[in-house]
């Protein structure tokens, strides 16, 4: 099978889409292969690391502390226990109620127990039936049985809890996790800085704003500034709100109050280098992968609220893989005819979030669901709300790191709730209209996670091909791929 739909303007459906019992996913899926040591010192010599400080972070950020089990922490434990149970039966007892539906008088509090952000209150619902109750209550006795008879042993040595300490109290070191390998990297905090600063300086896609240089003026300078972010979001939504005639108190669950500036940092792509380069980089041309947090951020509630919205988008889109078990399934489901003389190559979309024109995506991603209107609830909105409420958040994109603030003038801050699902139908919209209808493509599968896309050919020209046409239809020529082709088939 080729991926060529009737037509352009048809949605295509998925490539291998079709059922295959015998590629269920496995309910308990083999742990994936992890190397030992998960930490990387870039720029330390190795005299100031001792052996303890090694041993201690070689198991990965993944590596979860043991807590202290005497009499006051078990009593600090059970508390927690007995809060998170009484959390999450509170929210079965709300979901048993709505029933996966909800009324105008009940939106609220639907909103209230999918949302992530905490809430002060929340009105205690009607209990469930008395099949559910039981559960709850068995549920509960067992948890508190396993947490007051708990013993643990500790997995820290003496040496290991001394070196953590040490770490804590050492202030010329920033300890990070690295990008894609998820270990640990250490450097020195100046160097680190020096990384993210040299990364912010790019021109062309940020610009540092001038604020006061006195500790007191930046700080006033970002609370004015967080202010004014705030009063624009607010009065943007509460005038949406009185056009739809949202209940008022859905249009307080949303409003934005004491919120502070979204805040960037760096990954570092330690994956790029050698272990020996690694050990001698020049903090000026280190390669890093930016991410700007939006927790608490004046747009954090809005943003949820319009992804939460949008994303039964993400599973539209035909080529869009979900997961790995997406993957190996449509892999399953080509026949060993189909791949003959083939081979399998991968390619990267350079820079996917900052690449991107925010207007045209905002654009294409309103043109989507309009085609798909019936696959997303509004709550009442209209799609033209939801396309103002994006350009007024994703138009003002202020962040702050070190003190200084930016503003970023091209593409979506990676850490933003919308950005996946922006960037996924940005690049559908380029595939739909080169992959799947270019006739000179034959592929037996294709597909992409965000900015990693695969497929099967017979030769890097022939994948190259693939990459320039998806390259050409994008209006503002910001997207560029680049080609991994084995140069090893066997």
């Amino acid at each position: 099978p080729t991926l060529r739909p009737s037509s352009p303007t048809s949605s295509p459906r998925p490539p291998h889409q079709h059922s295959n019992p015998t590629s269920t996913p496995p309910t308990h899926p083999a742990p994936l292969a992890t190397p030992r040591e998960k930490v990387t010192f870039v720029n330390i010599p190795e005299n100031m690391i001792n052996d303890d400080t090694v041993s201690l972070l070689s198991p990965g950020p993944g590596y979860a502390l043991t807590p202290r089990l005497d009499k006051k922490g078990k009593e600090a434990l059970l508390t927690t226990v007995q809060e998170n149970i009484a959390a999450m039966a509170i929210n079965v007892r709300w979901k048993e109620l709505f029933a996966n539906t909800y009324s105008t008088k009940t939106l609220k509090q639907h909103l209230k127990n999918i949302a992530p952000f905490e809430q002060t209150y929340t009105r205690a619902p009607p209990l469930a039936d008395t099949t559910v109750e039981n559960k709850l209550g068995a549920l509960r006795r067992d948890l508190i049985n396993i947490t007051k008879t708990a013993e643990v042993t500790p997995n820290l040595t003496p040496k290991q809890r001394t070196a953590l300490r040490n770490l804590k109290n050492n202030e010329d070191l920033q300890i990070s996790i690295a990008d894609k390998t998820s270990e640990f990297v250490v450097m020195p905090k100046e160097d680190h800085i020096r990384t993210t600063t040299t990364h912010l300086d790019n021109g062309n896609v940020y610009k540092k704003i001038d604020i006061p240089q006195d500790k007191l003026g930046k700080q006033k300078y970002i609370d004015k500034l967080t202010k004014t972010l705030e009063d624009d979001v607010n009065s943007t939504f509460k005038k949406i709100a009185k056009n739809r005639n949202l209940p008022q108190d859905v249009t307080n669950l949303l409003m934005s109050h004491h919120t502070t500036l979204a805040t960037a940092r760096v990954m570092l792509k330690t994956h790029k280098y050698t272990s020996e380069q690694i050990k001698t980089l020049n903090p000026d041309t280190m390669k890093t992968r930016p991410i700007v947090s939006g927790c608490n951020s004046p747009f954090h509630k809005i943003l949820w609220f319009v992804c939460h919205i949008l994303s039964p988008l993400m599973n539209l889109v035909p080529s869009h893989l979900k997961n790995t078990h997406d993957f190996l399934r449509r892999i399953r489901n080509i026949t060993p005819n189909d791949l003959k003389s083939l081979t399998f190559f991968t390619a990267d979309v350079e820079a996917l979030y900052t690449n991107i024109n925010v207007l045209t995506a905002i654009e294409d991603v309103m043109e989507f669901a309009k085609e798909n209107r019936q696959s997303i609830s509004t709550y009442g909105l209209h799609l033209s709300d939801l396309q103002e409420l994006l350009e007024t958040t994703l138009g003002k994109s202020y962040f702050v790191y070190n003190s200084q603030v930016y503003l970023q003038l091209l593409g979506l801050f990676m850490g933003t709730n919308p950005a996946p699902i922006l960037a996924t139908v940005k690049m559908w919209k380029l595939e739909k209209f080169s992959v799947y209808v270019d006739l000179r493509i034959t592929l037996p599968t294709y597909s992409r996670f965000y900015d990693d896309l695969n497929g099967a050919t017979t030769n890097r020209r022939k994948a190259q091909q693939l990459c320039n046409l998806i390259e050409q239809q994008d209006p503002d020529k910001l997207i560029k791929l680049t080609v991994d082709y084995p140069d090893n088939q066997n």
